[in-house]
């Protein structure tokens, strides 16, 4: 399977829809589900707690849900980020500009420096700022409190579609030179974002040069969903962001979704001192039309 060449975006263990049909008997022992745990959780929007469900957890009865809670740090949820006419204005931006096919089912629209994340390189690439579809709302995430010194580097657009049987297998968003928040603004499909406790070495995802440690037990063997309705923002950090890798499963993508995904970078790329860092955050501050992204 490794080896074999794939016109869907998809590689190595990456599968899709038209990967099942082609290479099925490869793909008999693979699951885009929620992974076998003890307990699934759902957090709570309202009182910021995950508590044990079912199916899915009804709000409205916040704060009277049953069962035990447990605590997770580090998770920013805010509901109606967008207006309906901001969301619309949005997709049409991202509908504008050319869709790129990814992995896993998924097209992508990515603008941002070229990054090596196992050799640890950092380069300009093709990078020269953001389409200006994107501009007021790189500004729009300032007004939150938590976001208020945000310097977006990397602007992704991601699409899920249920044909093609789109999903992000769980991970930790590399932290060698992707920073503490993690930003995602949801515009066009409700979804869940599910987490599970990362058990692995410190290598994996570079987290090595991350220094945190929870304040508090972290629950092992269970699964924390976290809810992502239309025109929500939702940032993760802190304990939410590298003990707990994060996936959008399969059976969460009903219709078509839309998000954005914004980067920030470490701390070290911000001092000053790395040149191309620094060229990254100077082309990050400009904006162009559409057309003007393929000329040299």
């Amino acid at each position: 399977m490794a080896g074999t060449t794939r016109i869907c975006g998809c590689k190595g263990y990456r599968f899709c829809v038209e990967c099942e049909n082609a290479f099925a008997k490869e793909f008999v022992n693979l699951s885009t589900s929620l992974p076998p745990v003890d307990r699934v959780y759902e957090y709570c929007i309202k009182c910021k707690k995950a508590w044990p469900v079912e199916t899915t957890l009804d709000v409205s009865l916040c704060p009277s849900h049953s069962g035990t809670p447990i605590d997770i740090e580090g998770i920013h949820i805010q509901e109606s980020f967008l207006t309906d006419e901001e969301s619309r204005k949005l997709l049409k931006g991202c509908d504008s500009i050319e869709w790129s096919q990814s992995q896993s089912g998924r097209r992508k629209q990515n603008f941002g420096p070229k990054t090596n994340f196992k050799e640890k390189k950092l380069k300009i690439g093709n990078f020269k700022g953001f389409p200006t579809v994107f501009k007021w709302v790189h500004k729009k995430i300032k007004e939150v409190k938590i976001l208020e010194d945000y310097k977006v580097i990397e602007n992704c657009s991601l699409e899920y579609r249920p044909e093609t049987g789109a999903y992000i297998d769980k991970h930790i968003d590399d932290c060698w030179v992707w920073g503490e928040r993690i930003v995602t603004i949801n515009i066009l499909g409700d979804s869940y974002l599910t987490l599970t406790k990362y058990e692995g070495s410190h290598d994996k995802y570079n987290l090595k040069y991350v220094d945190f440690k929870s304040k508090h037990s972290v629950a092992n063997n269970v699964a924390i969903r976290l809810p992502m309705p239309v025109n929500s923002l939702m940032v993760l950090y802190g304990e939410a962001r590298y003990i707990w890798e994060h996936a959008v499963t399969r059976s969460d993508i009903n219709k078509r979704r839309v998000c954005i995904a914004l980067r920030e970078f470490t701390s070290w790329f911000l001092d000053g001192s790395n040149e191309v860092a620094n060229e990254v955050l100077r082309k990050a501050k400009e904006y162009y039309p559409i057309e003007q992204r393929f000329e040299a």
